[in-house]
């Protein structure tokens, strides 16, 4: 990792096994862990160069309750974890899951908001990740352009495509910034859902288009499919 210090920041996420290898594992039922351990192990140098290992236990809890575990969800972290994925799927070329990574956790943190630091928190990580996102997706239409072959309509079409989804990146960011009251954060939340919907919904016509009339081989098209499922699967 290189120098550390109070402000650096490291995440990392756990993920179950497939249902087909957990069944897999003899003597052991899901439905009845009750308790998982974790354990992290730092090892670093000090200053002086001598070399030390930190170890860190603990064994948390398993719950059946979705609402209970989101209740004890911690915000920050999720925010800083999400950003950090997504800027690896992107130095790796994989925009389109970058993206969804963002979008998907955007929708996670704004549904479990439950305080005034969580909702800062929400603000701050959105202006944050906008534009992040902004600049992933002016990449997917050059890569776009350069592979697909447009010509000078289709890449007109494209420009005024990504003109509607600025308008409502853009009157979101300024929404944001301009909250004074209670009524106006409602009114940032609800429009926030709405809007999300809408830009998926402009997506997806673009990607319609796209295949309809640009001309994608077999390749092409197979490509984009799987960008389009993984960042369904994201999404969802």
């Amino acid at each position: 990792m290189g120098n550390v210090n109070e402000q650096a920041e490291v995440t990392f996420a756990y993920k179950l096994k497939d249902a087909e290898e957990l069944k897999e594992l003899e003597g052991f039922d899901i439905n009845e862990l009750k308790e998982v351990p974790f354990q992290a192990q730092i090892e670093y140098c000090k200053l002086d160069g001598s070399k030390c290992i930190r170890i860190i236990s603990r064994i948390l809890q398993t719950t059946q309750d979705e609402s209970q575990a989101k209740e004890e969800t911690n915000l920050g972290i999720v925010a800083v974890n999400a950003a950090h994925q997504a800027s690896t799927l992107t130095r790796q070329g994989k925009f389109r899951e970058a993206q969804a990574v963002l979008m998907n956790n955007k929708k996670f943190i704004r549904e479990n908001i439950k305080s005034e630091i969580d909702q800062n928190i929400y603000n701050n990580w959105t202006g944050e990740v906008e534009g992040l996102y902004t600049q992933i997706q002016e990449q997917v239409n050059k890569e776009e352009e350069a592979g697909e072959g447009l010509n000078k309509d289709q890449k007109e079409k494209k420009k005024k495509r990504g003109e509607a989804q600025a308008v409502l990146m853009n009157n979101k960011k300024f929404i944001r910034e301009n909250i004074k009251s209670e009524i106006d954060q409602n009114i940032y939340n609800n429009w926030t859902g709405e809007v999300e919907g809408l830009y998926t919904q402009i997506q997806e016509q673009v990607n319609k288009e796209e295949e309809a009339g640009e001309g994608l081989n077999k390749d092409q098209k197979e490509k984009k499919k799987k960008r389009g499922e993984a960042q369904a699967v994201l999404m969802n």
